[in-house]
This record gives C-alpha cells, sequence and structure tokens, in this order.
C-alpha cells in the first residue's frame, strides 16, 4: 500500500506538472497569438485610416480646385461683363458728348 501510495503521489505530481507546464505553454502561445492578431489587426486599421485620410484629401483637394476654378471663371465672366458694359456707357457719353 506504501508503494502504491508513493507511486501514486508521485505520478499525481508528475501529472500536476505536465498539466501546469502545458498550461503555461498554451497560455502563452495564445497570447502570442493574441498579441500578433491585435498587431496585424491594428496595421491594417491604420492603413485603412490612411487610404481613407488620403482618398478624403484628394476629394477635398479636387472640390476646392473645381470650386476655385468655377468662381475664378464667374469672376472672370463678371469682370468682362462689368467692363464692356462700363466701355460702351463710355463710348455712348463720348459719342453724346461729341455730337453736342
Amino acid at each position: 500500500k506504501g508503494d502504491l501510495r508513493s507511486n501514486f503521489t508521485s505520478d499525481l505530481n508528475a501529472l500536476k506538472g505536465d498539466l501546469r507546464s502545458n498550461f503555461t505553454s498554451d497560455l502563452n502561445a495564445l497570447k502570442g497569438d493574441l498579441r500578433s492578431n491585435f498587431t496585424s489587426d491594428l496595421n491594417a486599421l491604420k492603413g485603412d485610416l490612411r487610404s481613407n485620410f488620403t482618398s478624403n484629401l484628394n476629394a477635398l483637394k479636387d472640390g476646392l480646385r473645381s470650386n476655385f476654378t468655377s468662381d475664378l471663371n464667374a469672376l472672370k465672366g463678371d469682370l468682362r461683363s462689368n467692363f464692356t458694359s462700363d466701355l460702351n456707357a463710355l463710348k455712348g457719353d463720348l459719342r453724346s458728348n461729341f455730337t453736342s
């Protein structure tokens, strides 16, 4: 009975040691996988954010460029129209003054 008890105790202690070792190994592997997945996901997110930011920035620049061009063309048109109106009025005044 003493030998059986001793062997049982030894086997039980060995089994506990193996379980502890396997648990620690599995836990460390899990932590490594989680760290790796987190890093991968974080890098993917950073890439997506960078891409979206660049796309939005480019769209904003294009929108500003388009609006600026439209506003500039409208301003040129207004200036041309006002200049022509003022020039025609001046010609009319000169003609009237010359005739008088």
